[in-house]
């Protein structure tokens, strides 16, 4: 799982890109992703990880295609089972985006800059 409170995604138009902020009034999420090891070409590990996308909910759909899978606090446990071998019982926990109650709101487009890691970027803009 990958925590975040909230996503940044851009919606391209004829009048240009707009910025917007996906959250759950300031709650954390989980994304639904993986992590793992690899060794570069000189033998240095290397952390990677990946955050599973679904088709977008009617909530974030007019702006967006797809979305981030968001599991829910009850899918948790079950989501980081090391014992779960078995992919095909973590599939309908990929299928629950529907229910999530998630806000968009346009921000500034300073947030497209990684260098700009303050509080700032994610405040909602006219």
């Amino acid at each position: 799982m990958i925590d975040s409170i909230g996503v940044r995604s851009n919606h391209f138009s004829d009048s240009g890109v707009r910025s917007n902020h996906f959250s759950d009034s300031g709650a954390l999420f989980a994304f639904a992703g993986f992590m793992g090891y690899m060794a570069s070409g000189e033998g240095e590990k290397i952390v990677s990880c990946t955050i599973l996308t679904t088709a977008a909910n009617e909530r974030v759909g007019h702006i967006h295609q797809r979305m981030p899978v968001i599991l829910s606090p009850a899918a948790y446990s079950q989501w980081l089972d090391p014992k779960n071998k078995n992919p095909q019982e973590l599939l309908p926990l990929l299928e629950q985006n529907a229910n999530i109650d998630i806000v968009a709101y346009p921000v500034s487009s300073a947030v497209n800059n990684a260098r700009n890691d303050r509080a700032e970027c994610i405040q909602a803009i006219g």
